[in-house]
């Protein structure tokens, strides 16, 4: 790759500079506190912004971006090959999905067939076979095509699902009678296909404003096609969502930012409009909110960093009190709630891992809990709720893995503490025995190692890649994916690091990773870097980095930041230009992310994320080889943010290390659902680092 690289000649962005407001610009909403006067900052690439995905300029340039790409991995296309046939070797090209069972006596299920791409969604009745939907057949002749939220209604007559065939995510939702195959219904544009049935006519989804943000709630009948708002949420920083409870007696809307939330119930046949929860709550407390024998029980973080239970005093009163369990303490973090006829099930975390605890609620009272990741062995890392649709139960279904374990279901008798394995998913071409995990702690950072038993850590270095996230509070469990493997049966590490700003470790965890303590996060991806180096695991020269999304910010800033610390970079979709898309609430998502990010528009946070944003920290140095991944219809992170930054890379570095920008013109931020392309993008970017 070295010599093709002086023999081709990159792709080179004119540069058009403009300056670009910050602060209390005319006629625009920009927040509170702003700056005064206005300030500017140069972008020498702004003009790469087409909104319209039109621009036949910004095109041809990305054309060049791709064509430059295909061609410096030319050469790694036998390797591409075989990565591809060893990632194939180790899943089922035929796989069917465990049956589950909704209202009546119908089980249903999906199944995958050998060179088919999509799934096919059936059910059955003692021994009569129907087929739902096969996805296969919507996606001929598409470009991209993404089926979510499959669902049945109540009766089970007719199935719904939701269909993006562009990857921007507004989703179409199709109603279909199931004998007879007739298409009944849609409804068109539904971000993210946000909806779910109230009954057997009825259905709940969300819609957005101009700039994306889910901000109203709607009712639709499709026999009488009747569409009412049940809700509207006008603060800029606030989106909104909805739950239905599991005994079909409330519509819970949430309203939600990175800092707070509101919740409202609709308490169906009684309530004519939605009543909010529990009036009382401060600013900045954060809850949700489920039904169970006629009170309110509410998850909270008020006067409880790590969450606590509380119930309503009386039956449907939103007056609550402490719910005195010993889940109420700062040693486990509450995240979720589920609601069964006689338990409740929490969703919690402890030491930086999941688990779940199970309270009985016997003769008016509700127990001691008890914790579901007891009864597994030690090799058990992550456990999560599977599909579970029956209220009046005694069993719970859930899916366990590893790391090195495969995906387990289980029913648990919630009476009994009995196991019952229903499928260990079965992984040809594996074999768990030769591989091991190990967890470090750098500074109460986790990370989390893969590898095979026969290296000998610290004894030799070895080639480490290594995954990260960190915002949000979204966590990086420790989960199985077999497509690892391609890389750790050649001597890779790889190697999961719980940065701050995942909530792994609880609520403060997070917090400590957003707003002004973002650059935290970067500090716990280079300070474990360092540890690994340090300790003899690996060396800057066989280290790698990789994160999307928020990651990609995470891996990029690291990058920009200690350049020398890395050999190579893979950022998917990363949002890396941080200071001027967080300025501008006309680009979608970013007024609510204010709670997340910080301001630019007030000098405070101007100054601050000027620190650490990618895009502003490109300098005149060395950089390691870099692979950025891109959508072009990507609603979340904006395609130009990736031109830009690697236009404004190349003009700055010094050395002449591989820099490659590849963008999906037909896909968004997810990229492809066609499985067998995802895994040719798999051994695509692997093939990256084993050529690096």
């Amino acid at each position: 790759m070295k010599r093709k690289l002086e023999n081709i000649k990159e792709p080179c962005a004119q540069k058009k500079p403009r300056k670009i407001p910050f602060g209390n610009v005319k006629n625009e909403y920009r927040g509170t506190n702003l700056i005064e006067p206005v300030k500017y900052v140069k972008d020498d690439y702004y003009y790469m912004q087409d909104r319209t995905r039109k621009n036949k300029s910004i095109l041809k340039y990305i054309d060049e971006e791709n064509n430059y790409t295909k061609t410096i991995m030319k050469s790694t296309e036998p390797k591409q090959k075989k990565l591809y046939e060893n990632i194939i070797s180790r899943i089922n090209e035929e796989d069917k999905t465990y049956p589950y069972k909704i209202n009546t006596s119908y089980s249903y299920y999906q199944q995958i067939k050998k060179d088919q791409s999509y799934p096919i969604y059936y059910r059955k009745l003692n021994s009569k076979i129907t087929k739902l939907l096969d996805v296969n057949k919507l996606a001929q002749n598409k470009k991209t095509c993404d089926v979510t939220n499959v669902l049945v209604n109540q009766n089970e007559k007719v199935l719904s699902y939701a269909i993006d065939y562009k990857g921007d995510e507004k989703y179409s939702i199709i109603f279909v009678k199931i004998y007879n195959k007739l298409v009944i219904d849609r409804i068109e544009n539904i971000l993210y296909g946000l909806y779910d049935w109230i009954n057997s006519d009825e259905i709940i989804y969300c819609s957005n404003d101009e700039n994306l943000r889910v901000n109203q709630v709607w009712a639709y009948n499709i026999k009488t096609k009747q569409k009412i708002k049940i809700f509207e949420e006008n603060d800029q920083t606030y989106e909104v969502s909805f739950e239905i409870s599991n005994d079909k007696t409330h519509l819970f809307i949430e309203s939600r930012s990175y800092e707070a939330s509101k919740v409202y119930r609709l308490r169906f046949g009684f309530d004519k409009e939605p009543i909010k929860i529990d009036t009382k709550t401060k600013s900045k407390i954060d809850y949700c909110v489920d039904i169970h024998h006629k009170r309110y029980i509410k998850i909270t973080n008020e006067d409880s960093l790590n969450y606590k239970l509380m119930i309503s005093k009386n039956d449907y009163s939103t007056d609550f009190e402490d719910l005195d369990t010993i889940l109420n303490t700062d040693e486990y973090y509450l995240t979720g709630l589920f609601v069964l006829k006689n338990y409740l099930i929490v969703k919690c975390r402890k030491n930086g891992f999941l688990d779940i605890a199970i309270i009985k609620y016997q003769n008016n009272k509700y127990q001691k809990p008890y914790f579901l990741k007891k009864l597994f062995n030690k090799n058990i890392q992550t456990i999560h709720l599977d599909k579970n649709f029956t209220s009046n139960t005694d069993t719970l279904r859930v899916r366990v893995q590893s790391l090195i374990t495969s995906p387990e279901i289980y029913d648990i008798n919630l009476k009994t503490k009995k196991l019952k394995l229903l499928v260990k998913k079965n992984i040809p071409n594996f074999n768990p025995k030769l591989y091991d995990t190990r967890i470090l702690t750098v500074n109460g950072v986790n990370i989390q190692l893969l590898y095979k038993k026969s290296l000998e850590l610290t004894k030799q270095t070895y080639k480490t890649h290594i995954y990260g996230y960190g915002a949000y509070g979204i966590n990086i469990d420790p989960t199985f994916n077999s497509d690892l493997f391609s890389l750790i049966d050649q001597d890779y590490i790889y190697a999961i690091v719980n940065v701050r700003g995942g909530s792994e470790k609880g609520k403060d965890w997070y917090n400590k990773g957003k707003l002004d303590y973002k650059i935290n996060s970067f500090d716990d991806l280079i300070n474990s870097v360092e540890y690994l180096i340090q300790n003899n695991y690996t060396t800057s020269k066989q280290v790698s980095i990789e994160g999307r999304s928020a990651g990609g910010l995470l891996v990029c800033g690291a990058m920009c930041l200690r350049p020398d610390l890395f050999n190579n970079v893979i950022a998917g979709v990363p949002f890396v230009d941080v200071l001027n898309s967080m300025s501008d609430p006309t680009i979608p998502l970013t007024a609510p992310e204010w709670n997340e990010w910080g301001n630019p528009n007030q000098q405070y946070y101007f100054d601050y994320i000027k620190k650490y944003c990618p895009y502003q920290n490109i300098k005149k140095t060395n950089y390691p080889n870099l692979l950025m991944l891109s959508g072009l219809y990507d609603p979340r992170v904006q395609y130009w943010e990736h031109i830009k930054f690697i236009a404004k890379l190349r003009s700055q570095r010094k050395n002449k290390k591989t820099v490659l920008l590849k963008t999906n013109k037909n896909a968004g931020h997810f990229g492809s659902n066609d499985r067998y392309k995802h895994y040719r993008d798999t051994a695509f970017l692997y093939a990256f680092l084993l050529s690096n």
